[in-house]
């Protein structure tokens, strides 16, 4: 209609509820009414006779051609097959729109998702490159684009940052041909103000976004912002991810991901989480690929804005909880929790480079956005690069044979457990991440132990409460997945997610620390 459109639709349940359900019983007069009224297909159909469309015999023809098509389906449903890869009777499963796509594969790999060199440095310089004629604000102009240029000038010796390793990872999608759609709550200029990715004239206020003038040929950025409707924003973007993983304005496949403003409030939206995207290649064998990006940490912003609730995401997740074969393809939903920037790229880019689709958690970071030790060399995110589901210690002169102790952890509080241990001098002491808890990455971590052979202390330290967080999931795994049983290091029970001061926030977190290196 090119126009907004209301519609006043009066509707009602004839039958009630269920088959046992008489609502006559409460609202007897409504249904005398209702049980008086025709069908609407009934009504439409005579309104066609009526007006010489339908006749009776293609009444007749229509029906039955509609039974045969039930009686078809239900006859293909009843011989389903339990594996999922022997599916074969899926009408259309993986043609159209999913011609390109295919199961996810016992012998599937980490996928290798590094660009070349040359590729990392036209792209970071054309992601805050703008028009001659284009009045950027001067605080933008000095800070943001003078240093991520800096940064491309001198890439050899540059430490990247989360915002100009995501700003790589959507261009080198789009210069690949791929779309990429962010959605979200205040998206374009990112919450805490280090994205960027759509900017502003300072002088006429119109809109520019650098990475859509990349080249002719390149896919499409759509950056749109959402209101605070979790449970509408969501849902859309689920249905966008099926309806387009391998077409869209240029033919390509589509990275479609949402992002929360703060990580909790997807609590709005957790009924499309439980019913369609963590469970509908299960229910329906129809994969998708949203990207839920969810901003988590313990910063002192209280219980509202502290927790994505991981703990959630990890019990509805399916992956083994005992020693076994294990098939990832059968994965529901992966989750993450990089804390660097090259993991959050290959996270990115994995998304679309493989040939299947699972839907991805972010638990994304705050503080790590600027933190001093939260960078990557442009060797991380090069040539044969990928995602590390398991990032050993990083202190170049700790030696593996005197360490007696490990400590696993995950997120940005690695970085307060290895700034506390260098500060104390516990060289005995190393600190693990599990960037990945979904899947579990069991072969990544029996080689830490290999690595690390003569310790005999294996703790899981972690910021969050310890009803909360990843403890629960990675203590039955560590048990009995991998033969080594963890010892606890955290807050205790909490009903809200964080405390309410940040005092003592901050002294819960000191408590923390100290517990891990006694």
């Amino acid at each position: 209609f090119k126009k907004d459109v209301f519609l006043d639709v009066i509707g009602y349940r004839k039958m009630g509820h269920n088959e046992i359900d008489d609502p006559s019983m409460t609202q007897p007069r409504i249904y005398k009414n209702i049980a008086n009224r025709s069908s609407l297909a009934t009504t439409y159909l005579e309104r066609l006779k009526a007006d010489n469309i339908v006749d009776e015999h293609l009444e007749k023809s229509v029906k039955a051609a509609n039974k045969a098509d039930l009686e078809e389906r239900f006859r293909k449903a009843t011989e389903r097959k339990d594996d999922v890869a022997d599916q074969a009777w899926l009408p259309k499963r993986f043609t159209d729109k999913w011609a390109n796509m295919s199961f996810q594969t016992p012998d599937d790999v980490n996928t290798i998702t590094g660009i070349p060199k040359d590729a990392i440095v036209r792209i970071g310089a054309a992601s805050v490159t703008t028009p001659q004629d284009f009045t950027i604000h001067p605080r933008l102009a000095k800070l943001f684009v003078k240093n991520r240029n800096k940064l491309m000038d001198n890439l050899h010796d540059a430490h990247l940052d989360w915002a100009t390793c995501e700003a790589i990872a959507f261009g080198s999608l789009l210069d690949e041909g791929y779309d990429v759609r962010l959605t979200g709550q205040d998206v374009g200029r990112g919450t805490y103000s280090h994205r960027h990715a759509v900017l502003t004239d300072n002088v006429t206020a119109k809109k520019y976004v650098p990475l859509n003038n990349l080249h002719k040929d390149q896919g499409q950025f759509h950056v749109i912002n959402s209101p605070l409707t979790e449970l509408a924003s969501m849902a859309f973007e689920y249905g966008y991810s099926i309806e387009t993983p391998n077409t869209l304005l240029c033919g390509s496949n589509t990275l479609v991901m949402w992002e929360a403003q703060f990580g909790d409030f997807v609590n709005g939206a957790q009924l499309v989480f439980d019913a369609f995207v963590a469970a509908s290649e299960a229910k329906w064998c129809r994969q998708n690929g949203l990207v839920l990006n969810l901003p988590h940490g313990y910063d002192g912003a209280g219980p509202e804005h502290s927790s994505c609730r991981t703990e959630r995401f990890l019990q509805m997740v399916n992956t083994p909880m005992s020693d076994g074969p294990h098939t990832k393809e059968d994965l529901n939903f992966q989750v993450i929790t990089p804390s660097t920037p090259s993991n959050y790229f290959h996270a990115l880019r994995r998304q679309l480079v493989r040939k299947y689709r699972k839907p991805l958690v972010i638990v994304g970071p705050k503080t790590l956005l600027r933190h001093p030790l939260a960078v990557s060399s442009w060797k991380d995110i090069a040539e044969g690069s990928t995602y590390e589901p398991v990032i050993a210690d990083p202190k170049l002169d700790l030696d593996v044979s005197a360490v007696d102790t490990i400590i696993f952890t995950c997120g940005k509080f690695f970085y307060d457990l290895y700034v506390k241990r260098n500060d104390l001098n516990k060289n005995t002491t190393a600190i693990v991440r599990l960037e990945e808890l979904a899947p579990f990455p069991q072969d990544a971590i029996n080689r830490v132990f290999e690595l690390y052979g003569n310790a005999t202390k294996f703790l899981w330290v972690q910021e969050e409460p310890c009803n909360m967080g990843a403890w629960t999931y990675v203590e039955t795994r560590f048990n009995n997945c991998i033969g080594k049983p963890l010892r606890y290091v955290g807050p205790p029970p909490l009903s809200a997610p964080a405390p309410g001061t940040s005092q003592e926030l901050k002294r819960n977190i000191e408590a923390v620390l100290d517990a891990a290196f006694n």
